[in-house]
């Protein structure tokens, strides 16, 4: 039972603590996120370090038919001791979250199995009713990783970019875009539609401001407004008022072109970024944007092959 006491405080106190201080301030001073991450470095380098110094009692949690127990058991304990270090980290945050979320799951069988044979090892000889205790606190822990290191902020939009080198100037390919008769050339891709029509709803006589009405070939609609206008560098749009099912999905995207001119040639950057509802909303509009990563590239190289032509 005290260990998993230490577990649990260890745990939570770093979050607790921060949350404390920000109330007392009376403003944010703490990152409780980070603080967050900080319980779980704790938490792992506590029994990470448990595995060097009760290697035997927990080599006799594993079957007796287990291979190399003892070397096994120092394994895990440099896995767990390196993940609690980088789970500190922010680009590997996720990836390294998921991993310890696996290992959580696991380990599970592993900890059955000694206090069904009451091993003296952290709270086991307990047996059987230690698993009342053991199997909440180990999906506490699942859910505290997946909330903390691996679930996506909703307000983090899903990104990516095309690019190729087009033989037509900066306004050339601006101008292009301001034509709406070209629009209907965006053919999508696999199930996602492409443009049936696109109309102005509103032309300002510098651009910005401008709103376009999209209608694709699905009757699902949505406006794109152009929010900045350099014909010789960059043009952005923002892309809202979505039709089902999109709306339920995100709340915007906002797509930029940006041109680098190279003599006869223009190097341009079509960038998207699209801003999901809700964290439950993210991985079907990370298909969605899969789809549209593909559809952009088609379209990209049809403006080049048209290019050519002309």
């Amino acid at each position: 039972m005290t260990t998993l006491t230490i577990m649990v405080g260890l745990l939570v106190a770093p979050l607790l603590f921060g949350a404390a201080l920000n109330r007392f301030a009376g403003r944010t001073v703490a990152n409780v996120h980070l603080l967050g991450c900080v319980g779980i470095t704790l938490v792992f380098c506590f029994t990470g370090v448990g595995h060097f110094i009760l290697t035997d009692q927990m080599a006799e949690m594993l079957p007796s038919w287990a291979p190399g127990r003892i070397p096994l058991v120092y394994v895990t304990g440099v896995i767990e001791i390196a993940a609690a270090v980088a789970v500190l980290i922010p680009r590997l945050r996720t990836t390294v979250g998921w991993g310890l979320i696996v290992m959580l799951i696991l380990f599970l069988p592993v900890n059955v199995y000694a206090a069904m044979n009451r091993v003296e090892m952290g709270g086991h000889q307990w047996g059987p009713n230690y698993l009342l205790i053991r199997v909440p606190l180990q999906f506490i822990l699942v859910g505290w990783i997946w909330w903390i290191a691996v679930r996506p902020s909703a307000s983090h939009p899903i990104k990516f970019s095309c690019e190729t080198t087009l033989p037509l100037n900066p306004e050339k390919i601006a101008s292009q875009i301001l034509d709406l008769s070209r629009w209907p050339e965006f053919n999508g891709y696999g199930p996602l539609p492409g443009i049936k029509q696109a109309e102005f709803e509103t032309k300002t006589a510098e651009i910005v401001g401008t709103r376009i009405r999209v209608t694709n070939r699905d009757s699902s609609t949505h406006v794109e407004e152009i929010v900045e206008w350099e014909p010789t560098r960059c043009l952005r749009l923002h892309m809202h008022e979505f039709s089902p099912p999109v709306s339920r999905l995100a709340i915007s995207f906002d797509e930029a072109w940006q041109f680098e001119r190279d003599g006869d040639l223009t190097h341009v950057v079509r960038s998207f970024e699209m801003h999901p509802r809700s964290a439950l909303t993210r991985p079907l509009l990370w298909l969605i944007s899969f789809l549209l990563k593909r559809a952009i590239g088609r379209h990209l190289e049809q403006m080049q092959n048209t290019a050519l032509k002309e």
